[in-house]
């Protein structure tokens, strides 16, 4: 079949990146004619997700949307295959070239930030369904910023989204969660196909086993976007309480990049002149294989995500390194993080510091249970082969290639 993959940028930004990075070799390993296409190509300082990148159909910004537009008519794709944060008038035009399979990873079209995270008067997440009521709780519950005009277009660009949504032949997601978001909204519940556990993305190295000595510093990880409700502050805030407690030295490492990145510095310093025994370690956003060596390294992931998850996929890969997590339990995390076999579920109605910081102390102050929960992360690990991944896209495309979807 020849399918065309489509996502916002050519470069490595995030876990899409990383996904398509792994997927597009395999659909070719497995006889598939696939080309890329992408509506911008920054930041210039990553990587491209594909290697040579040169092997991209087009980059919009590069050649124009008509332009790139011509070049996927011409291949004349059996399917195409849409990922990010993709305008929706690109999303609209891809679409009536070919069938169109839509991977939801995340909230584009089911809500106006996209964010699904209630921050006033409580930092909790949304549940609920997109329609015109979402402006009447934008405001009050600052879902997003403060100028109103802001809000209208991004009520408009989601309003948009929702409609193309509903024009995909199929939609695929990580977790039950998602699927049960886009079902809210009205997708028929027959198109829409949850994958069975998370797949290997990118994976350097073999698992370390749940025997392994641990060092004298404890060591917890933050892997992620330093972005409010990713919850890297309230990770920070916990930190004192868990500090008073666990008397050995403290390593918090935040790997990732983002706006908050500045904020989390001052706040940082202020931390560790009142706690001698913390450091903390701003590493950037790291590749894979730097990211492994860290979660190799840690005691303890911690998930501090004010917002739904939509999966949470940094959980299961460290699971791999027999690394236990700690998360507040919203969104799909509960389908994956068991409380008090592979990790600890914090309450996320609402999240809170206090609560964070208690499940840290429980973990760390407990050599048995700890070495249970690593022992644990080993066993519930599933490491999601990408050949079953592969195999149950192929079917999906055919299905769709011929409307049975």
């Amino acid at each position: 079949m020849r399918i065309v993959v489509v996502n916002w940028t050519a470069r490595k930004v995030g876990g899409i990146e990383s996904y398509l990075a792994s997927l597009i070799p395999l659909l070719k390993k497995t006889g598939h004619d696939v080309e890329f296409v992408a509506e911008a190509d920054v930041p210039a300082s990553r990587d491209s997700v594909l290697s040579p990148p040169s092997q991209c159909l087009g980059v919009v910004t590069h050649l124009g949307a008509d332009a790139v537009l011509a070049r996927i008519q011409e291949y004349k794709p059996s399917a195409v295959y849409v990922h990010g944060a993709v305008s929706p008038s690109f999303e609209r035009k891809v679409q009536r070239v070919a069938p169109a399979v839509y991977f939801a990873h995340a909230y584009d079209g089911l809500c106006i930030s996209g964010l699904k995270t209630f921050k006033f008067p409580i930092v909790k997440p949304c549940y609920r369904k997109f329609d015109w009521k979402c402006l009447l709780h934008y405001f009050p519950h600052r879902c997003g910023g403060k100028n109103p005009l802001t809000m209208i277009r991004l009520y408009r660009t989601a309003s948009q989204r929702e409609h193309n949504l509903r024009r995909y032949r199929a939609i695929v997601t990580y977790s039950e969660h998602m699927r049960r978001e886009c079902i809210k909204q009205g997708i028929a519940p027959e198109r829409v196909h949850p994958f069975a556990g998370p797949t290997r993305v990118e994976q350097v190295g073999e698992p370390v086993p749940s025997t392994t000595p641990r060092f004298k510093e404890r060591r917890l990880i933050f892997a992620g976007r330093m972005d409010f409700v990713k919850g890297p502050s309230f990770l920070l805030d916990a930190i004192p309480s868990v500090a008073s407690q666990i008397r050995d030295p403290i390593v918090v490492v935040l790997a990732g990049d983002g706006p908050e990145t500045a904020r989390l510095e001052r706040k940082e310093k202020a931390l560790t002149r009142r706690c001698q025994q913390v450091r903390i370690e701003f590493t950037g956003w790291l590749g894979q294989a730097e990211l492994n060596h860290q979660l190799a390294r840690a005691d303890l992931l911690i998930v501090p995500s004010l917002w739904p998850e939509p999966y949470g996929l940094i959980g299961p890969q460290a699971a791999r390194f027999g690394l236990p997590t700690v998360a507040y339990g919203s969104g799909a995390i509960p389908e994956w993080l068991f409380d008090g076999i592979n990790g600890v579920l914090v309450s996320a109605t609402p999240p809170t510091a206090p609560e964070l910081a208690d499940a840290i102390i429980r973990v760390l102050g407990d050599d048995g249970l700890h070495a249970r929960l690593r022992r644990g992360a080993v066993e519930h690990f599933n490491a999601g082969s990408m050949d079953a991944h592969v195999a149950q896209l192929s079917r999906i495309f055919e299905a769709v290639s011929v409307n049975r979807v």
